[in-house]
């Protein structure tokens, strides 16, 4: 049984967090430069988009193999289910690649993670016919990857 002082404790448990916390800033402060909580968004919006990313292609594999997961009759605005399949599996590698280029914290993915979750939110506009809960879901996901990319904002900063 340990009989040391509270403050022993406390201070233990003190060291241990301070440790934590300056191995996360030099694992992650490459990556997401840390200004104003950039880079925790960034680091949410790379997650979130790799999600919705494996969903698209999940979904996209479903509607090219005519699986049982979509209705046979379903009206789309142009093209079929195995076309919008195709365009689902498109967009969801160029989503995982978006933020693997989200995860390398170069400025040009940001813009580009930005351009990949616009066009998923409108596919998904157009793909919901098909299912309309998931699509509502996943076009949610590209909400919120938007929203973390461009609400806190932030130029970089000049290395010395």
């Amino acid at each position: 049984m340990d009989v040391r002082e509270p403050a022993a404790v406390t201070q233990g448990y003190d060291d241990f967090a301070r440790a934590t916390a300056a191995a996360r800033q030099r694992t992650l402060g490459a990556q997401f430069p840390q200004g104003e909580g950039t880079g925790n968004w960034v680091g949410f919006a790379a997650l979130i988009l790799s999600l919705a990313g494996l969903f698209n292609a999940l979904d996209g594999i479903l509607a090219i193999t005519h699986s049982r997961v979509y209705p046979a009759v379903t009206t789309f605005a142009f093209g079929d289910l195995r076309t919008w399949g195709w365009i689902a599996l498109v967009l969801g590698i160029v989503q995982v690649c978006a933020a693997l280029g989200l995860m390398s914290g170069r400025p040009a993915a940001r813009w580009f993670a930005i351009a990949c979750a616009s066009v998923n939110a409108i596919g998904q506009l157009f793909f919901m016919s098909a299912h309309e809960q998931w699509g509502l879901a996943v076009f949610a996901l590209d909400v919120f990857v938007l929203y973390a990319l461009t609400a806190r904002w932030t130029p970089p900063r000049a290395r010395a």
